[in-house]
């Protein structure tokens, strides 16, 4: 195995896990969607209840897209069917439950072999919490650009930052797919006026055909019952992703 190459993935997951050309096409009737890396086709079923939106909905592409770091690019993200029908109507989404799929930009046209994969998950096993820790640098910085991006959409006065970050633990850890569960509370300044939400999220990161993505799902977290429901959720769909490619 080339470390050399190992490291530069690893660094390339780091920056997916910080978020938040491909080209792609829609089967809109089986609502599949094939992302085209590199050589390679990697086919993204909309999970059920769930709409693709950047396709539609370019302001909130522009949007997903500002929670990644720049090395990364945003291929998808998704929104609730009652979201999506406040959308089209011209309300803003609730936004208690979404979901994103990116990639690193140096890596998605390069081949990964299962070691590479193995080297990068195992590293996510020991690192999650540093790489999402509120005092890091690099993730302050994206939540202020983020802020600045949607400060100026709202043409008002926006911030955003994680206070405190857990790592719940780990699941779906196999050969192509590694998933965690992260609990984090976000302060929100809007106006003048301070809240603070608390969140789940699950970062995975799926090898399909020598090429490695990220699948990401956020959700209000109110209950203990959110976490399993995120869970059962994020399984059922990324074991999907994997079938739809065998």
């Amino acid at each position: 195995m080339n470390f050399k190459r190992t490291q530069s993935l690893i660094v390339g997951v780091v920056l997916l896990l910080l978020s938040t050309s491909v080209q792609a096409q829609t089967d809109h009737e089986n609502k599949v969607v094939s992302l085209q890396l590199g050589d390679k086709v990697v086919l993204i079923p909309t999970p059920t209840g769930y709409e693709e939106v950047t396709a539609e909905f370019e302001n909130l592409k522009a949007r997903f897209a500002a929670t990644e770091p720049p090395q990364n690019e945003l291929l998808l993200a998704y929104l609730t069917t009652s979201d999506y029908t406040l959308l089209k109507s011209g309300k803003p989404p609730a936004l208690q439950q979404y979901a994103k799929i990116a990639v690193v930009r140096q890596t998605k046209e390069v081949s990964m072999s299962r070691e590479e994969f193995a080297v990068v998950a195992d590293y996510l096993r020991n690192n999650t919490g540093k790489i999402l820790d509120p005092k890091s640098p690099e993730l302050q910085k994206l939540f202020q650009e983020f802020g600045q991006h949607v400060s100026k959409e709202l043409s008002t006065d926006f911030k955003t930052a994680p206070t405190e970050t857990a790592v719940l633990g780990t699941f779906n850890d196999k050969p192509n797919i590694y998933s965690s569960m992260i609990t984090s509370t976000l302060k929100r300044e809007l106006n003048g006026k301070t809240t603070f939400f608390p969140v789940l999220g699950t970062v995975s990161i799926l090898h399909i055909k020598t090429r490695m993505i990220s699948v990401a799902t956020y959700r209000g977290y109110k209950s203990e019952a959110d976490v399993e429901e995120l869970k059962t959720f994020t399984i059922n769909w990324t074991n999907t992703i994997l079938a739809a490619n065998k």
